[in-house]
């Protein structure tokens, strides 16, 4: 649902009347490195966290940390189950122990799969040009693509509203 909500927006941002020809294409794809930017700078503001800290000897900073966090500390160190050995197989067994999450694994595990199969990555990539050649003009072509993008988003969010 973000992959598709960020192509959607990344074919509303695209259209020519709001970019231009290719003069600020440079300035698009230095947008794609904000976020990443903005997470590196912050990254050491962030506290750890205090389970991490009680697991790894830091009592002390464990506590402070989950004062800070949530204003109150009720770490237990007598019963604190230290189990910082835990297999992958062991999560992912874990993961799909759960029925809720086990049916949101499977549904987008197979809507990739559909996706890959049916090939609409394909179809939405040269949308603009598949929608040029069955006549729409060029300057309404790049709008039908970002109406298709919506048209995916939505159905989306239709399907994961139904799991």
């Amino acid at each position: 649902l973000g992959v598709t909500g960020g192509s959607v927006l990344s074919q509303i941002i695209g259209l020519p009347w709001l970019m231009g020809p290719w003069d600020l294409w440079p300035g698009l794809l230095l947008l794609g490195a904000f976020m990443p930017l903005l997470q590196l700078v912050l990254i050491p503001f962030c506290p750890e966290s205090p389970l991490w800290l009680a697991r790894n000897d830091k009592k002390i900073e464990a506590v402070k940390a989950e004062k800070s966090l949530y204003g109150y500390s009720k770490l237990d160190f007598e019963n604190l189950k230290i189990d910082s050995k835990v297999s992958l197989w062991t999560n992912l067994k874990q993961i799909f122990k759960n029925p809720p999450v086990y049916r949101a694994v499977v549904v987008s595990a197979m809507l990739m799969c559909i996706q890959q199969f049916c090939g609409i990555n394909a179809i939405v990539f040269y949308s603009t040009e598949i929608f040029e050649n069955a006549g729409i003009p060029s300057d309404y072509s790049g709008l039908c693509s970002v109406g298709l993008g919506v048209f995916k988003w939505g159905f989306l969010w239709g399907l994961g509203q139904t799991t």
